[in-house]
């Protein structure tokens, strides 16, 4: 059980030293229960995602506290269901095990420094440089390689992503299976190299509970998808076909993450080349707002960004104009009464701030 910590498969192995075959059928059956060093940072990745926060605790020390009552849950059914096994299916005479230990004698320290770093070391760089190099490279390749301003990472999820929804998966799950399919621990760095590959959830403007609240729903996002124009379905032959004019694709362009602009987000640019066509029955189009441009037209000297924001400190509402302060939707776009609320206050106070100053 505590070799499985480590790694089950070792764990596993290590339980052919047990005589009984009894006894070592159920120290096999019950190592599944520990979860090794490779199953980790998938549990880490979940708890941080989906159980940070408690009505007890919140943000890392949730988490801990979290992994730490796994462990001993992991823990107690290893124990309860070897009990249950050597009781029920797997009856028997509990066997005796005989340990000899070596004799003890003082550790020489130089030794073991040179046995326990230079040694282990050299061979955990061996086996980075003949496994882990590779392998890392040819994800760097398959990441950053682009044919017709996709990566062939993202080209193989999209590949994928239909046969993976037959098994309740997208690509990127699907494809993190099959590339770390000679270790196990690599699984959770791929996915999220196959998502990144495809775009950013961090680079959208939209807000983080609108996001959520999509893959809640199970909406699918296809990032970095740009629509060039849609295509409506024509019958020549027959001019009055209920059909016609109704919507039956879409011209889809991607996108790639450009420079940073003043506030450090990727703008995306159009990767040329790179159009294609999505059969669509239906077009929902989403159109974002802008603030009023009669507030920018008629008052001078109010600076404004490229989507016609008036630019305003987030602290004051101070804008460019003197004696002129600005918040909610004019300022961030659309977006909420309690942001638009917070913004009222703090310019209602650096109003009354400016005002006892003033002589």
């Amino acid at each position: 059980m505590l070799m499985g910590l480590g790694c089950n498969a070792a764990a596993i192995v290590g339980c052919r030293i047990i005589d009984s075959p009894r006894e070592r059928l159920i120290a096999i059956l019950t190592n599944a229960f520990v979860p090794c060093n490779g199953r980790f940072p998938a549990l880490i990745a979940v708890i941080s995602m989906f159980f940070t926060y408690s009505a007890f605790a919140s943000g890392a020390l949730a988490g801990a506290v979290m992994l730490t009552a796994l462990l001993i849950v992991s823990v107690a059914a290893t124990l309860l269901c070897g009990r249950l096994l050597s009781r029920t299916l797997l009856k028997g005479e509990q066997s005796s095990f005989t340990l000899e230990l070596p004799p003890f004698r003082m550790p020489r320290v130089g030794r073991l420094i040179v046995r326990s770093v230079v040694d282990r070391t050299l061979f955990v760089l061996g086996r980075a440089a003949a496994v882990a190099a590779p392998a890392g490279l040819l994800l760097y390749a398959l990441s950053n390689i682009s044919i017709g301003g996709q990566s062939i990472l993202a080209a193989a999820v999209d590949f994928l992503d239909p046969f993976a929804r037959v098994f309740g998966l997208d690509g990127a799950i699907l494809i993190a299976f099959m590339l770390g399919f000679p270790a196990n621990e690599i699984v959770l760095p791929i996915a999220i190299m196959a998502y990144n590959a495809s775009g950013s959830l961090e680079e959208l403007p939209a807000r983080r509970e609108e996001l959520d609240h999509a893959v809640e729903e199970g909406v699918t996002l296809h990032l970095l998808c740009n629509p060039v124009r849609i295509l409506g379905y024509e019958n020549p032959d027959d001019p009055r076909d209920p059909k016609n004019g109704s919507v039956r694709a879409m011209e889809v362009i991607r996108m790639e993450l450009g420079e940073p602009d003043e506030r450090g987000r990727r703008r995306p640019v159009e990767a040329p080349g790179s159009e294609f066509i999505w059969e669509t029955d239906c077009v929902i189009m989403a159109l974002g707002t802008s603030p009023n441009p009669l507030i920018k037209n008629t008052t001078e000297g109010l600076a404004v960004n490229r989507w016609g924001g008036i630019i305003a400190d987030e602290d004051t509402g101070e804008t460019s104009r003197p004696g002129v302060y600005a918040g909610g939707d004019a300022v961030t776009g659309a977006a909420t009464v309690i942001l638009a609320m917070g913004a009222g206050k703090k310019a209602a106070q650096a109003i009354d701030q400016a005002l006892q100053k003033t002589p």
